[in-house]
């Protein structure tokens, strides 16, 4: 089965405005005579439509009813004529019946349901109460329908496979069938699927004048809540689609005339019942078709007795003695107004079943209903003010709903911004990480300071002073890289562990957010969560700001340890090249004495050896274990150069 969602709309046509609350009105009879079938081609009728109120039998007693339909008139007139003021009774908060009566094959399905081109009074009737409900700008309405059938006394719901032999309770002085479907609707073509379905679940079968005999009663009903438009409790949103309502029984009515003020609920019901056709029992009828007549024999027959009870105004009224009496215990007498189309065929042959189904319009049309409006107050009668209930309580969880999607906004904000600052904090252990590898390359340029800093790369040349001091800085600044190291490990491993936990943390918030926790106690945990990892982030901040100051501390020794290296390795070179050129130039002139005396001496005869030249002097003193001093100058000015 295909189920509906609710209906909500404005008010239908409004009624007079002077029309009571109550009234004692008769039950409403018209007549309603079908055309020839085929079968009855050529035969003559013993009826006589002597006005549009009146019909006779041909030698007989004549028949008065409010109205009478002869062949020709379609069944629009009929509705027109006969549903139309019930169904504008019950968009007003009054209760409504209308059933059809008559032998079988007498026209009474047909004039409920109809055909495709020319509908019958239940989807006239249908399509009224939508039309008047958009057409209305003030009410909402709330509408469900049931589809009960009687076969063999049985109750069963023709809405759902399951709904077979329901009891009949009797609550208020009123009989209920507490476990019918009532399924809530929201326009003519949910409750026309509904009514298809129904049709389909009925009983039916051949009978001696119908190929697709009704073998069940039927009664379809469909229950109106309205209430004034506006309000606080006005609801936004409809009720699920598709949504079930249990049984309701109907309010007190008001005496007052005013409609729908305040919280005040109007419940009403239109009933359309399809009655089984009677039929005289015979031989030819298999075991089956004489259990279905005699059943729908004795229903009608106890409907009789009601109807004959009530006519005659006595004081006790069989509304036990069937199903069929029970169900229509309101409409019957009570608080309903009500319509009876007797159906009758004009063919000679079924004469005397006509005529008695006209004895019983005679006897239904003396029936006095009490009629009122069925105004309640009243929130477990009312289903719209139930529905208004649920639809309050829904918006409530969705505010929380939406209060704890903002609050998870916000904490995946915090943890996108913690993340930032792990990504920082890397990055600062990655700076640091190069600045370990600087630290090293200076120790490097430091080794191979210590390495050139003698005259020609001899370290041996370097002061004992000067030697201390370049070691003295060296040690300096390996003590702060080994500081510095110590600091990033450290920062390194806090690194790990805040990442450990915030992996955890978005593993569980993940976990609570799909288990359903209570988003009070979710708010709670999350709030904590937060606060933990601002303090957490505070802490790494100021460690990362520690070490920021350390980088540079550590920095700016560094370079002014290294640039007095490079002072006093410079003045150590400069001490060293100009001792040098010193000493070349005091062999210069030792050299130039040395000739000076050889040439003396040999003008006055006295041989010595050659005086050797100055390279031949620095030859001499190369091979007494020194490098010539020229060399050594010049490496030593290349190496200040360089």
């Amino acid at each position: 089965m295909s189920v509906r969602g609710a209906a909500a709309g404005p008010a239908a046509a409004a009624g007079p405005a002077n029309e009571p609350s109550s009234s004692a009105d008769n039950i409403r009879v018209v007549v309603r005579i079908r055309p020839y079938l085929t079968s009855e081609a050529g035969e003559e009728t013993q009826w006589l439509f002597e006005s549009d109120m009146c019909i006779a039998e041909a030698h007989g007693r004549r028949y008065g009813f409010e109205r009478v339909f002869t062949p020709s008139d379609s069944t629009k007139t009929v509705y027109e004529a006969v549903a139309r003021p019930i169904v504008s009774s019950v968009l007003r908060g009054f209760n409504g019946t209308l059933f059809a009566y008559g032998q079988t094959a007498s026209g009474k399905t047909y004039t409920m349901m109809g055909e495709s081109q020319n509908p019958g009074i239940l989807p006239r009737a249908v399509q009224e109460v939508f039309a008047a409900i958009a057409a209305s700008r003030d009410t909402l309405f709330l509408l469900r329908v049931s589809y009960l059938e009687i076969y063999n006394e049985e109750v069963n719901d023709l809405l759902r496979l399951d709904g077979r032999d329901l009891a009949i309770r009797e609550v208020d002085s009123a009989f209920v069938v507490p476990e019918a479907s009532e399924i809530i609707v929201k326009s003519g073509e949910d409750v026309m699927e509904l009514v298809r379905q129904g049709e389909a679940n009925r009983a039916v079968g051949k009978s001696n004048l119908n190929e697709h005999s009704s073998r069940s009663h039927t009664i379809f009903r469909m229950i109106i809540e309205s209430t004034a438009a506006g309000g606080d409790a006005t609801p936004k949103t409809e009720p699920p689609r598709g949504a079930r309502a249990t049984p309701s029984r109907l309010g007190r009515s008001s005496s007052s005339a005013s409609m729908l003020q305040g919280d005040a609920v109007n419940i009403s019901e239109l009933n359309l019942v399809d009655l089984a056709g009677s039929e005289t029992l015979t031989e030819r009828f298999g075991s089956r078709q004489q259990r279905e007549t005699k059943s729908i024999n004795l229903s009608l027959t106890q409907l009789k007795s009601v109807i004959q009870a009530l006519s005659k105004g006595e004081a006790f009224v069989p509304y036990r003695n069937s199903s069929l009496t029970k169900i229509l215990r309101t409409s019957l007498g009570g608080n309903a107004r009500t319509a009876v189309i007797c159906t009758g065929s004009p063919a000679s042959a079924h004469h005397k079943q006509t005529k008695m189904t006209l004895l019983f319009g005679t006897m239904a049309k003396r029936i006095v209903n009490s009629a009122r409006i069925n105004l309640t107050y009243d929130d477990d009668k009312a289903m719209i003010k139930q529905y208004r209930a649920q639809i309050a309580a829904l918006s409530k969880k969705l505010a929380a709903f939406d209060s704890v999607q903002a609050q998870k906004a916000r904490l995946q904000e915090a943890y996108r911004k913690l993340e930032r600052e792990v990504m920082q904090l890397r990055d600062g252990e990655r700076e640091r990480q190069s600045l370990t590898d600087q630290l090293g390359e200076m120790n490097l340029v430091s080794s191979s300071t210590l390495a050139h800093a003698a005259p020609g790369g001899d370290p041996s040349d370097i002061s004992d002073a000067q030697l201390q001091s370049l070691m003295d800085q060296l040690t300096g600044l390996q003590e702060a890289n080994s500081k510095l190291a110590a600091s990033l490990a450290e920062v390194k491993a806090t690194n790990e562990v805040n990442t450990r936990a915030l992996t955890a943390a978005q593993a569980k918030l993940k976990s609570l957010l799909g288990s359903g926790m209570d988003h009070d106690a979710l708010l709670l945990w999350l709030g904590e969560l937060i606060e933990s990892y601002e303090h957490q982030i505070a802490e790494l901040r100021n460690s990362n700001q520690e070490l920021l100051s350390l980088k540079v501390a550590h920095e700016m020794e560094a370079q002014d340890q290294l640039a007095l290296a490079k002072r006093q390795l410079k003045r150590a070179r400069a001490e060293t090249a100009a001792a040098v050129e010193a000493r070349f130039a005091a062999e210069q002139a030792l050299v130039t004495e040395r000739t000076y005396f050889h040439a003396k001496l040999a003008e006055l005869g006295i041989a010595l050896p050659p005086i050797p030249s100055a390279s031949a002097a620095s030859a001499s003193s190369k091979s007494g274990g020194r490098r010539p001093r020229h060399d050594s100058g010049a490496s030593s000015s290349s190496s200040i150069n360089a």
